[in-house]
């Protein structure tokens, strides 16, 4: 499980070198600031699938900010978490091109480690000073992955032990 967290670290600052946030911080510390935002949440609840959270959280953007650097087969060929990679690849916009937003959402509702890291990587980037147009996204986005996610029992009771 430790290896495995290791080996996502490294993949994602592979496929974010270079690359800044908006306020001028390395990028790859975004997936970190929300894997450990996950990780203090699961902190003694006893959460079965913590590994895959935060695997999940690292990489949750490597897909698709990667320019092809990172695929499904990268995270499998490194021996993660399938639930993470499961996660990673439904996290990952690019792959997803024919839904619009608001189907995205909904079709990561079904995914409750997905659901999970989609609202930490939320969270963190309201704290990114971000523009009235993406607090409006991000503000509808979390109120409709909460809705979409009570028709998923699975994913309200993770959403429910995290969040509460």
């Amino acid at each position: 499980m430790y290896h495995q967290e290791l080996r996502a670290i490294a993949i994602a600052d592979m496929a974010h070198s270079g690359q800044l946030r908006k306020k001028g911080g390395l990028y790859v510390y975004h997936p970190l600031r929300v894997a450990e935002y996950i990780r203090k949440n699961v902190a003694g609840k006893s959460i079965a699938c913590e590994a895959a959270l935060i695997q999940a959280a690292i990489l949750h953007d490597t897909i698709e900010d990667s320019d092809g650097l990172v695929t499904e087969f990268t995270l499998a060929v490194n021996q993660l978490n399938a639930d993470a990679i499961d996660a990673v690849v439904a996290l990952s916009k690019n792959l997803h091109d024919q839904l619009s937003y608001s189907e995205y959402i909904e079709m990561l509702a079904s995914n409750p480690i997905a659901t999970v890291v989609k609202l930490a990587d939320m969270i963190d980037n309201l704290a990114d000073g971000p523009s009235r147009k993406q607090l409006v996204k991000y503000s509808k986005g979390i109120q409709q992955l909460l809705q979409c996610s009570q028709a998923f029992p699975e994913t309200e009771s993770l959403i429910r032990k995290i969040f509460n």
